[in-house]
């Protein structure tokens, strides 16, 4: 087993967050298994955008297409833990609002989906206790 490594950018859509980007790195180990190249490990994530900011760390898996560089995934899936802090114009909360919680994001070559469920940890009372966290994106 080596070692593998990858950064990824996207583009996304969702709530609480509305229009963000992300910035994330994967890290762990890679094998081959059925003739394809997989790997596995820790993801470590941060995104921002119009309605505040999100912190991940999670544990991901994922097959590649075209061998070991990085922008061929063909599938990958991940479980993450999520603080999330709204600010700007948040969907469906209120700004300045503290959530945690956790989600799984399911990609598919370029595009993904995540959906989670976030806790209220601190911030605005009129926001809601919890919420379901969602979103759309695209990236390499």
């Amino acid at each position: 087993r080596e070692g593998a490594f990858g950064p990824t950018l996207a583009v996304r859509w969702g709530a609480p967050l509305g229009w963000s980007g992300r910035a994330s790195v994967l890290f762990g180990e890679k094998h081959m298994m059925d003739d394809l190249p997989v790997a596995r490990g820790t993801l470590l994530g941060f995104e921002a955008g119009q309605g505040g900011a999100r912190l991940s760390v999670g544990r991901t898996f994922w097959y590649h297409l075209m061998g070991w560089f990085p922008f061929g995934t063909l599938l990958g899936t991940s479980a993450k833990l999520n603080l999330v802090r709204t600010w700007g114009d948040p969907r469906e909360v209120a700004p300045d609002t503290t959530y945690l919680g956790g989600g799984i994001e399911q990609g598919l070559y370029f595009l993904d989906f995540e959906l989670g469920y976030l806790v209220k940890v601190g911030g605005e009372a009129e926001s809601p206790d919890g919420i379901v966290s969602w979103s759309l994106g695209a990236g390499f």
